[in-house]
């Protein structure tokens, strides 16, 4: 069997799923797997006007991307222009499609998406189509005529589903795709000296690398105040920026702190922590839920990462900071309460989606026996 997987690479989230997805059908000899850009598939220009589009917005205008978020989630001209625009450009994906002749297509995009349901209603794709949403909200630009399934995050997506007219049967709560080793259990005090990290004392995992310098250092600052026996771990990713900005900045505070660029060793730093201070992004969420680590979340983009957001508060394994809550304040409260620190953990247990990638490769040959 032939499985391809689309993805684009605006914002993170996407292409993760994807990998996740692929990894999973590594060890099964019947199956192929083709990973594609579908953006970069279908034009360069395009690509980079969505996905740079869609990182400037998020990061500086967030709010005007919340307007249009909404926008496109209503009856508009804007909600109509991007299923027309998706038309126009489909056959632009066609190419690859014929190339590897998938009995599967597996989107983790919803451009690509509506694309692939827009080739199937033409006639030019036969086979079966797997929408993964990656976030834990509805938005329509994620609802398409020709799709055989829906991989939602959780099964509070599936009413909304259902009231937009997608069978029930269509509907598969599997959770977000994320690698296996974020479900492997390892010892906290174990993980933290693995990772040359004080065993004994506390850990508040800082996930920052694309956050504004100035507003994470402001964070941080307010943390490394807080009264308490712990220590930090600070993950900027590829922000070489903000790398440059913390070594500088650790140096002035006596609070314990580890300071890592990209990293592979995610799965064991959340294992290692107690507490996660992050923005709500889908898979960010999904990867501390699978590793029973409570967060505290700040600076939602207006939109998905509020719907993020919420899902958790309502769940009891996150608080949400606003304009009346501080992170430092939240962190305090938590830090005072070891019980509801407790609580938050065994909520986050209680959402066991470990085992997504794996169910959707098993659906997509179900699906493709059709």
């Amino acid at each position: 069997m032939k499985i391809m997987i689309l993805y684009a690479q605006a914002g993170g989230g996407h292409k993760k799923a994807a990998e996740a997805i692929a990894a999973s059908a590594v060890y099964d000899d019947e199956t192929t797997v083709q990973l594609v850009d579908a953006l970069a598939e279908i034009n360069q220009l395009i690509d980079r006007v969505i996905c740079d589009g869609y990182r400037l917005m998020a990061k500086h205008i967030p709010q005007a991307f919340g307007f249009l978020y909404q926008k496109a989630n209503q009856d508009s001209l804007l909600a109509d222009l991007m299923p027309y625009l998706n038309n126009k450009f489909c056959h632009l994906l066609l190419p690859a499609i014929e190339d590897f002749k998938p009995d599967v297509i597996i989107s983790t995009y919803h451009f690509a998406t509506e694309m692939v349901s827009s080739l199937k209603a033409q006639g030019q794709y036969h086979g079966a189509l797997i929408n993964v949403i990656t976030d834990y909200g509805l938005h329509k630009a994620w609802l398409a005529e020709h799709i055989d399934a829906y991989i939602t995050a959780c099964e509070e997506m599936t009413a909304p589903l259902v009231a937009a007219g997608v069978p029930t049967e269509r509907i598969y709560p599997f959770g977000l795709p994320i690698r296996s080793s974020f479900g492997e259990i390892v010892d906290p005090k174990q993980a933290r000296t693995i990772l040359g990290l004080l065993p004994q004392q506390p850990l508040i995992l800082l996930m920052a690398g694309s956050f504004g310098v100035n507003k994470v250092l402001a964070i941080y600052r307010q943390l490394t105040a807080l009264n308490g026996d712990f220590q930090l771990a600070v993950i900027t990713g590829r922000n070489q920026k903000l790398y440059e900005k913390f070594q500088t900045e650790i140096k002035r505070t006596s609070k314990p702190t580890k300071l890592v660029l990209f990293t592979e060793r995610v799965p064991l730093y959340m294992q290692a922590a107690n507490l996660l201070v992050t923005k709500p992004g889908g898979m960010t969420i999904t990867e501390a839920l699978a590793s029973d680590l409570p967060m505290v979340v700040f600076d939602a983009i207006p939109g998905q990462e509020e719907d993020n957001a919420q899902f958790l508060v309502k769940r009891g394994a996150a608080i949400a900071c606003n304009k009346e809550l501080s992170v430092s304040d939240a962190v305090a409260m938590i830090l005072a309460a070891p019980q509801r620190l407790n609580e938050m953990q065994q909520a986050a247990r209680s959402f066991d989606k470990k085992h997504s990638a794996a169910n959707i490769i098993a659906l997509a040959k179900t699906i493709s026996t059709k």
